[in-house]
């Protein structure tokens, strides 16, 4: 591998402190403003698998950016690897949530890029389309990994990490990527096996920060402050369009509540394609394709249940559908809207 390549994948596994330093591009070619209600706090990057359309959106601000064009435009290798040129490299978005390591924190304080350790960096990879959920990643299984920064985001190419040698900063992020896919993989096993009959797990999802905060309780603090954080709630979307909620005790899943419908899903096609991702402490948005519809569920101090929901294309130009979303961020809570 290339000494550059070795610094690319030096700076995926050391946050932002090294990854987009010099990938903030002071051009923006923001195409639009739009304010739908979304929950603060996120970034969503919406792709049309047809066309390529590839659009990213800030929901603090209601800004739309047009990523092709962004990418056209920049200066910066980077952020120029987020153009779609292809769409035969489209297959899905694997999320990934990774947190930060120790060097990070010795960044020292005056880097506004530092992260503590154990804070959460997120990123996404665009995987090919004969990867199999759950498999083994490798470069050949991905097209590009891209890591939300400020106002932009950055990719780095499969290429970049080819023929990692082992104890490579590649082959580690390889390992720690393959480990969160097999994390994710047991998650859904487990919860396919408590489902009620006739349902089929779609897509399963615990909250990483939550899954870290109470990780942090645990290893720092004493057994009241970890309880304190509550159980981890088990979110699973079945491909009839139900969401249902676990929790875990005594080594066991248990039903927390009855089950939810989401409004108009009669099946969904290709789960690979679905997102649940963290809206706030309260809840998650989930992406169903099919619909073309984003579905907010939280609970706000009761059960769960469907809050609010969005059509893809409130967002994306007229003409153009959503195919895949990615969805970063913690998002916050703001239950003074009422969009249906």
């Amino acid at each position: 591998m290339k000494q550059t390549n070795k610094l690319l994948a030096a700076a995926l596994l050391c946050g932002p402190a090294l990854l987009l330093s010099a990938c903030d591009d002071s051009s923006n070619n923001d195409s639009d403003t739009i304010n739908i209600g979304l929950p603060e706090g996120l970034y969503l990057s919406l792709l049309n698998a047809s066309d390529g359309s590839y659009y990213g959106y800030d929901s603090t601000r209601g800004v739309l950016t047009d990523l092709n064009e962004k990418a056209a435009s920049s200066q910066d290798e980077s952020i120029q690897n987020m153009q779609i040129t292809d769409t035969s490299v489209i297959g899905h978005f694997l999320h990934w949530p990774l947190a930060a390591e120790e060097h990070e924190e010795e960044a020292g304080a005056e880097d506004e890029h530092a992260h503590e350790e154990g804070e959460l960096e997120m990123y996404y990879l665009l995987m090919y389309p004969e990867y199999v959920p759950g498999s083994s990643v490798d470069a050949d299984s991905f097209a590009v990994i891209a890591h939300f920064h400020d106002d932009d985001l950055a990719a780095h190419t499969s290429e970049d990490f080819r023929d990692a040698e082992a104890g490579s900063q590649a082959a580690e992020m390889f390992e720690q990527l393959n480990a969160h896919v097999a994390e994710q993989q047991a998650l859904e096993d487990e919860i396919s096996e408590v489902l009620p009959a006739g349902q089929t797990l779609c897509r399963a999802f615990i909250d990483p920060v939550a899954a870290a905060e109470l990780a942090h309780a645990e290893e720092a603090a004493t057994e009241e402050s970890a309880h304190e954080h509550g159980e981890l709630v088990h979110f699973a979307l079945t491909d009839s369009g139900r969401v249902y909620f676990y929790e875990e005790h005594e080594g066991a899943l248990e039903d927390l509540q009855g089950f939810v419908t989401l409004d108009d899903v009669a099946a969904i096609q290709d789960c690979s394609r679905t997102t649940i991702a963290r809206a706030s402490d309260e809840g998650v948005l989930i992406f169903v394709p099919d619909t073309q519809t984003l579905y907010l569920v939280d609970a706000h101090g009761g059960d769960y249940h469907q809050h609010s929901s969005w059509a893809a294309a409130e967002l994306m130009p007229e003409g153009t559908r959503a195919d895949l979303i990615a969805i970063l961020g913690e998002g916050e809570s703001d239950h003074d809207h009422d969009h249906e």
